[in-house]
């Protein structure tokens, strides 16, 4: 008997560890790519609306959409930069540069994605609210006169 328990398992660790790797840095370039894209768009809707494949951006939201950004680039290395600090860790020069751009799209992309899906949970649920609700009796007008007729005031709030 050898002390090699199975050198194919760790293989297939190491090749997952390494699949997952790399699909991770492809959802990063395009979500940074696209975050990129999308803001030029907003640039250009910065002023006057912009209708692209039946969908108008307004100023408001392009306006949004990049300030969202720009708090997610500021946001997640001041974030890193506590963690590491607190934590005693030290973060290679070179990954600096992917800190804003990643925060760009996670604070762009992820964070307005999150708000329009809270907003259509929220329309939702105001729409069952109001399919919900009993119809309201309506409320009779009583005039004085009728108040006589019928024994007073205590008989007409029901104290007879």
């Amino acid at each position: 008997m050898s002390n090699n328990n199975d050198n194919g398992a760790m293989l297939g660790v190491a090749f997952a560890i390494t699949v997952a790797t790399l699909a991770m840095g492809f959802i990063f370039a395009l979500l940074v790519f696209a975050s990129l894209v999308i803001t030029a768009l907003c640039i250009c809707a910065w002023n006057e609306p912009l209708t692209l494949f039946g969908q108008t951006m307004t100023p408001q939201e392009a306006r949004e959409f990049v300030a969202r950004g720009l708090l997610g680039a500021i946001v997640v290395p001041a974030f890193v930069l506590f963690a590491s600090v607190l934590f005693d860790l030290r973060i290679k020069p070179d990954f600096w540069l992917y800190l804003p751009l990643g925060g760009y799209a996670l604070g762009s992309i992820v964070v307005g994605y999150h708000i329009e899906k809270a907003k259509a949970e929220a329309a939702e649920k105001d729409a069952a609210t109001q399919a919900l609700l009993p119809p309201q009796p309506a409320l009779r007008v009583v005039s004085v006169n009728e108040v006589e007729i019928r024994g007073g005031v205590g008989a007409a709030i029901g104290q007879a």
